[in-house]
């Protein structure tokens, strides 16, 4: 689960971000990860005769030192036959490369890449776009710069020149340090410094990881951090690295060494990117009247305007007879079929409108002087006061649609402020087009969940973002896409109240609509076989509601309510009850006695570089703000119950049974027999199978737990009440047997008599973000939280001012000092840390640097006359040397391309 950094999406919208590649991508594809060479090179070895060196070679493999075995291989088979093993691995086993298709297509200026193959060339050829090669000649490094465009730099070269590959021990030790080499280190360092840089795909055990995280260091500051995608680092490392040095590194597992998970973290940001080339957008243009049809019908619900006990989808249905009657002339009567039918078009029914729950709402609308209906009843005209209702909504309606715009528009001005007016206006029509499409298909994905038994995948949180992200492809230049993926995550992921209600309008509305028109006659029914079941609820629906002021809490208290209050039961098993113990266990582990001010407790709570977001965390912060003395303990004691700390399963359990959710183990549940072991175990395999596949794999016990779920739901009356519709991917699971808890809530809605809340409607939006890896985390709340902390740090960086002046000069300081108060108040703390590293780094190198004059004065100073000359001579005699030997190269490099010019 990763953080959607917006520092990190921000730069790469820019068009100005360079990209560090590693060797992920190309393992990805294929081509040998760098123990898979080394493993060939050793065959290679053995192949010539040499057992004593293959040995050698194997107990290096074993330390992971692969440059020292290329070192040995080129003294055993030579220069020429190592470069033909490695040039023949190259290959790799497919064309395309999912991690490529998405670096090549996000908007880098530049790359930079370790990697000797040319499959991240062929993925940009084959998206037709211009990019000439470069290595790392003195030559080639001249056309690098910070403003380069459409370049890509292979630093460490590759086999068609060997004099410059980077591949052996001496190789390495030659571009880190050698003074021959100093102008590839200058010239990186130097364009590296004045950009920003996105790294991909270095696991911890490359051999050029090291470098490129020392590289880092160096040009990583407060004000300018390093984005790193890397496998199989720990999380202390990453939040270590963070804490220090401002590099947000964002980790992921590579097993089997094929960087499988990195192609899902790319994915989960690709959404918020805006692509090189807008491709067209190819989708029907948003019907404005089903959109308008769909913030009204929420907002009659909401608004309560017939004050009676009926419930939503009585209220449903009555909006609709209103909406239709409104778009007629005045005083004109319309029969009752006509009706009937205009309805079914509204409602986008596949068969037709239910004649109960019509007459029911005509009904309704007649006894509050709304409609008037004709003598034989057969024909119904729009009295004025129903005229007056619709005009109410649509007031309503066009206020939120209005405070939705100037709440981006201000949003846009504050964050974008070099943007237009009208730019600022075709930012927020594209977002707005987006928002209503996405959230069209998503009522209809829920609607269709709800009413159907077939298996439906239920959009999830990359494919509603992907459908907005559309909506830019009209939008001109980076700046302004730019714009838009910012916005987008502002309204998504942290929308105020005005955007809140602008999404729960649609979203509520549309899913209405869908929902009514599907099968409405079976809606009844289908709640009388939800009272039937007996509902297995997962650990992410029990976790908000034991973590008070957590994300979702509110909403999932009201969904349990809302279940137990229409007849539905609730049950959970012993495994998912462990993984909901597991979390509170992390958790009490690890901040129990922690400071409300420690920075890692403020670092988890916001899921931080090295953090997964932990609900019990985020509801102590918020719930924290009021107390005078806030302790983690006590927060616990509210969620859990005073013997937490004695006995933590056991008020788990006792919190759990409170809401009426009955905890059952595998071999307690009806019917059940010993032959569902071996089943169990059988089925384990097939959801891991599964689960790996989808790159969601995390674990062996994941997959039991889930299992015996399957296996509950098959030998009782059993559905899975579940953010993950993994299950429902099983051959065996048709029809399906898992809903999501949104599909659920806003179905059961329809059933009461209350409205949702505007902000619980929103949280239950967002819970498929939070589920698919978003870490979803309050502003607002963090804010207030860390404004101690950011007083704390505002005083470190004053009492400490002269020192940093000292060490970084008064203009390099005043500037970082100023960016102190741009960051957002939850950077501030980490701030003022990487400030005092970074201080102590610039001083630990200008006394390097010091020392080392030093020694070259020292090294003169008892020379006589004659013996300096002679010292300046043999230097400049070396320094021309170095030039003719570089000279030669680049002559003997172009050699080959003349003779073959000869031949043609």
């Amino acid at each position: 689960m990763t953080v959607i950094d917006r520092d990190l999406v921000r730069a790469i919208n820019s068009g100005r971000c360079f990209a560090l590649i590693g060797s992920g991508p190309s393992c990805e594809m294929g081509v040998p990860s760098w123990s898979q060479l080394a493993e060939i090179v050793i065959r290679e070895i053995e192949s010539a005769q040499r057992a004593d060196i293959a040995e050698e070679s194997r107990a290096l493999l074993a330390e992971n030192e692969y440059t020292r075995i290329f070192s040995l291989a080129k003294k055993v088979l030579g220069r020429d036959h190592l470069l033909a093993v490695v040039r023949a691995s190259l290959a790799g086993e497919t064309e395309q490369g999912l991690v490529y298709q998405y670096a090549a297509s996000w908007p880098f200026s530049c790359y930079l890449t370790t990697n000797f193959d040319d499959h991240l060339i062929r993925h940009l050829e084959t998206l037709e776009i211009p990019f000439a090669v470069r290595r790392n000649s003195q030559e080639d490094m001249r056309t690098l710069r910070a403003d380069s465009k459409n370049l890509v730099v292979k630093i460490h070269g590759d086999p068609t020149v060997p004099e410059d590959i980077v591949l052996t021990k001496e190789q390495y030790l030659d571009f880190q340090k050698g003074k021959v080499r100093r102008y590839w280190r200058d010239k990186i360092m130097s364009v590296l410094n004045m950009v920003d840089l996105v790294i991909i795909g270095y696991s911890a055990s490359d051999p050029d990881f090291q470098d490129q995280l020392d590289r880092a260091k160096q040009i990583a500051s407060p004000n300018h951090p390093v984005f790193l995608f890397a496998a199989d680092l720990e999380p202390d490392q990453v939040g270590e690295y963070y804490r220090r040095f401002n590099i947000r590194i964002i980790p992921y597992r590579n097993l089997d060494g094929t960087h499988r998970e990195l192609r899902r973290l790319l994915q989960r940001y690709n959404p918020f990117i805006a692509k090189r080339e807008s491709p067209a957008l190819g989708l029907d243009p948003v019907d404005e009247s089903v959109a308008t049809l769909a913030a009204s019908v929420h907002l009659f619900t909401q608004l309560r305007l017939i004050d009676t006990d009926e419930v939503c989808i009585g209220q449903v249905y009555s909006s609709l007879v209103l909406q239709v009657l409104s778009q007629l002339p005045e005083k004109r009567n319309v029969s009752i079929n006509a009706l009937r039918t205009a309805l079914a078009e509204k409602t986008f029914a596949a068969s037709n409108v239910d004649p109960a729950a019509m007459h029911k709402a005509l009904e309704t609308l007649h006894s509050v002087g709304y409609i008037s209906l004709s003598p034989d009843g057969t024909a119904v005209n729009l009295e004025s006061t129903g005229r007056e209702a619709i005009a109410t909504v649509k007031a309503h309606r066009d206020l939120i649609r209005e405070k939705f715009r100037e709440a981006c528009r201000l949003f846009l001005k504050r964050e974008s402020p070099a943007l237009e007016d009208e730019s600022v206006h075709s930012v927020i029509d594209a977002l707005q087009t987006g928002l209503v499409r996405a959230y069209e298909k998503r009522g209809m994905e829920i609607a269709r969940s709800v009413f159907s038994g077939d298996v439906v995948d239920v959009s999830d949180a990359t494919d509603v973002l992907e459908t907005i992200n559309c909506a830019c492809s009209m939008i001109p230049g980076d700046d302004q896409r730019r714009a838009f993926a910012d916005l987008m995550i502002e309204v998504v992921l942290r929308p105020g109240e005005e955007m809140r209600q602008f999404l729960a309008a649609i979203s509520q509305g549309y899913f209405a609509c869908h929902a009514l028109g599907l099968d409405p006659r079976c809606s009844r029914e289908r709640l009388d076989m939800a009272r039937a079941k007996k509902w297995i609820l997962d650990s992410s629906i029990l976790l908000p509601i034991l973590a008070r002021n957590c994300l979702n809490h509110l909403y999932a208290e009201d969904l349990l309510e809302r279940m137990g209050s229409l007849g539905l039961r609730c049950f959970t098993t012993e495994r998912l009850f462990d993984e909901v113990q597991e979390h509170a266990w992390w958790a009490i582990t690890n901040f129990a006695a922690s400071a409300p001010d420690d920075p890692n407790l403020l670092q988890a709570a916001m899921a931080g570089p090295g953090y997964k977001q932990n609900l019990f965390l985020d509801g102590f912060v918020k719930w924290s703000l009021p107390q005078g003395d806030p302790s983690f303990r006590l927060y616990l004691s509210e969620c859990l119950g005073s013997d937490y700390e004695k006995d933590l399963g056991g008020s788990i359990r006792s919190k759990i049974e409170e809401w009426g959710v009955e905890i059952m183990s595998f071999s307690q549940w009806p019917d059940f027999s010993q032959d569902l072991w071996p089943e169990r175990d059988e089925v384990v395999g097939e959801i891991e199978q599964l689960r790996r596949r989808y790159g969601t794999y995390r674990r062996k016990s994941q997959c039991i737990a889930e299992a015996e779920v399957v296996l509950a739901c098959e030998v009782d009356s059993a559905a899975f009440l579940s953010q993950s519709g993994v299950l429902n991917k099983l051959i065996r699971t048709r029809p399906r047997m898992t809903m999501k808890p949104e599909a659920m809530y806003r179905f059961l809605s329809l059933f009461s008599s209350v409205p949702a809340d505007i902000d619980l409607l929103y949280e239950c939006m967002i819970q498929d973000f939070y589920s698919a890896g978003f870490d979803i985390v309050n502003k607002e709340v963090i804010s207030q939280f860390v404004r101690p902390m950011v007083r704390q740090a505002r005083m470190q960086l004053d009492q400490e001012r002269k020192n940093y002046e000292e060490a970084l000069g008064q203009k390099r300081f005043v500037e970082l000092r100023d960016d102190f108060e741009r960051v957002p108040d939850e950077q501030k703390p980490f701030y003022s840390m990487q400030f005092a590293f970074y201080v102590a780094a610039e001083e630990t190198r200008r006394r390097e640097a010091a020392e080392a004059r030093a020694r070259r004065v020292e090294e003169i100073k008892h020379l006589t006359g004659d013996e300096r000359n002679e010292l300046i001579h043999l230097r400049a005699k070396r320094d021309e040397k170095r030039r003719r030997e570089e000279k030669r190269r680049r002559r003997s490099r172009s050699q080959p391309k003349r003779k073959r010019k000869k031949k043609q």
